[in-house]
């Protein structure tokens, strides 16, 4: 009993010496004894610091999955030319110097995502996706640079060449690099270990939408002189490339409409229709006090007309002072067809507006071919009723004959080959007032006018808006346009929709706080 007790010991010490010896371990070219087959040596895993906690509301963040369709939305109206490598590239040269980041740049993907944001402490991670075919070169550059941490992060060298040693300035601020193998490839910028790691989380946080944007402007280190003329303290903007819904947050004390009197309520919905190069609506917040003025200097030049026409201008004058109180402050102006010029305005009552004007015209006509028998140089004038229909409301015809040489240069556009310029106009219940159009073809502009925004929001519908405007000009035409010292006005009436419609609205959301909707010629994106 006592050797047995006294064997168990040994068996548990020969085990653990003459084990190891008796297995037959790797062969020295590696492979196993029996299978021939190489082991591979397991190699231990990096460990990834935390990533930054990401906050709803940071100091700035933006999130874009297609850049090069954003800026191939706006490159035709621009007067440089927009290429997202060229951007970026404009970019890095605030992080790097400018050989390592035109270098950079030529490998990000137009194609692939954007993303950025910026915290408190100065700290910002930036992540660019990288062309496939430009991965390989990318890493060998990112390698001859100086290491830093445990996972392939590099310092990148100072855009001012400072390094803080032999002489040479501190640098402000350091800036490192990474290529996240698990993020596609990703390059991710930032200002420290926990913030390359970080790249990876932006689109789980900000890029729940194809484009985000926001910025918190008080925070910024923005010029004074630019801060200063900036009357928002926070913008964010959220959407696709077809549409971005804007939120502009006011500073404290500030009113960004002063010095614009605007007011809510557009004729919006008349904007929609598909022959309109550009136009505007919004309300005219002075006029009531615009009216009353009109009012009293009309009624003061009556009374110094000699007694025996008096009569007839205070008559003309009631009937002026009729349609100018109808008016409820909103108005629109647009143009298109090309040769064709656009007048919209609110009423209070749309019957009553429509009888007072048409009362006023009646009256000028008659007064008007009455005195062409004592004064011949006064203009022909005729008023033809019920010339066309358009969304169910007779349209009426004003016009001017013999107009070519009575009109200002810049406005002959607006006259037919007959010499004759012809106002057309209607009035509609929806529309929430009277319309005008002037030009060759008039009357049937007015008509398909009514026809074609039948469908769009009525005058009700746009009451809260503060303005609305819509773009579809060629955008070369604009480009000249807007670098002309003087707007040439006859080229601009001749300006046909013959690019792409872009359309903005604004509203009051609450005191200080305004929502912007831009719609863009973009296709609305697939849903997620």
């Amino acid at each position: 009993m006592r050797s047995l007790r006294l064997a168990l010991p040994l068996v548990l010490a020969s085990s653990f010496v003459l084990g190891p010896a008796c297995h037959k371990g790797n062969t020295a070219s590696g492979e196993h004894p029996r299978t021939g087959r190489k082991t591979k040596k397991k190699t231990p895993k990096v460990q990834l610091p935390d990533p930054l906690p990401l906050p709803a509301e940071p100091k700035a963040a933006a999130y874009l999955a297609q850049p090069q369709g954003a800026v191939d939305l706006l490159s035709p109206y621009s007067p440089y030319p927009l290429q997202i490598r060229g951007l970026i590239q404009l970019a890095l040269g605030r992080v790097t110097n400018p050989t390592l980041a035109e270098q950079l740049a030529t490998a990000v993907d137009p194609e692939g995502t954007f993303s950025n944001v910026v915290l408190e402490g100065r700290e910002e991670v930036i992540r660019l996706s990288i062309a496939p075919e430009s991965a390989k070169d990318l890493a060998a550059e990112l390698a001859k640079l100086e290491a830093v941490g445990e996972f392939g992060a590099v310092r990148l060298p100072s855009a001012d060449g400072g390094g803080g040693s032999e002489g040479k300035p501190a640098r402000a601020r350091e800036w490192l690099a990474w290529i996240d193998a698990e993020d596609g490839g990703a390059l991710v910028i930032a200002n420290s270990l926990p913030g390359l790691v970080t790249g990876r989380e932006l689109k789980q946080v900000y890029g729940q939408r194809d484009v985000f944007f926001t910025a918190n402007l008080a925070s910024l280190p923005l010029p004074a002189e630019i801060a200063g003329e900036i009357p928002f303290a926070h913008v964010e903007g959220r959407g696709d490339l077809s549409k971005v819904e804007l939120i502009l947050e006011a500073k404290e004390g500030v009113d960004p409409l002063a010095g614009f009197p605007i007011a809510p309520g557009t004729l919006g919905g008349l904007l929609d229709g598909p022959d309109i190069t550009a136009g505007a609506s919004t309300t005219y917040a002075d006029y009531d006090s615009a009216v009353r003025e009109v009012i009293v200097e009309v009624n003061s030049q009556v009374k110094a007309l000699p007694f025996l026409v008096r009569g007839i201008g205070e008559n003309l004058a009631a009937k002026l002072n009729t349609v100018l109180r109808s008016w409820d402050g909103r108005v629109l102006v647009a143009l298109g067809p090309s040769g064709h010029l656009r007048v919209a305005y609110g009423a209070k009552d749309v019957d009553n507006s429509r009888v007072a004007m048409i009362r006023l015209i009646q009256a000028v006509v008659e007064n008007v071919e009455v005195g062409r028998k004592f004064m011949s140089q006064l203009p022909r004038l005729s008023f033809r009723r019920r010339v066309a229909k358009g969304d169910g409301n007779d349209v009426e015809l004003f016009v001017i004959h013999e107009a070519t040489n009575k009109v200002p240069p810049e406005l002959r556009g607006l006259v037919d080959g007959k010499g004759r310029l012809n106002v057309a106009m209607s009035w509609s219940e929806r529309a929430g007032g009277g319309m005008f159009v002037v030009g060759p073809q008039a009357e049937a502009e007015l008509a398909r006018w009514l026809d074609e925004t039948k469908g769009s929001a009525s005058g009700k519908d746009t009451r809260e808006l503060l303005a609305s405007a819509t773009f579809a000009g060629d955008a070369e035409a604009l480009k000249t346009l807007v670098s002309s010292a003087e707007p040439d006005l006859g080229a601009i009436l001749q300006m046909a929709a013959s690019g792409p419609k872009w359309s903005v609205s604004a509203r009051e959301q609450s005191p200080g706080v305004y929502a912007v909707e831009l719609r863009t010629p973009a296709k609305p994106a697939r849903a997620k």
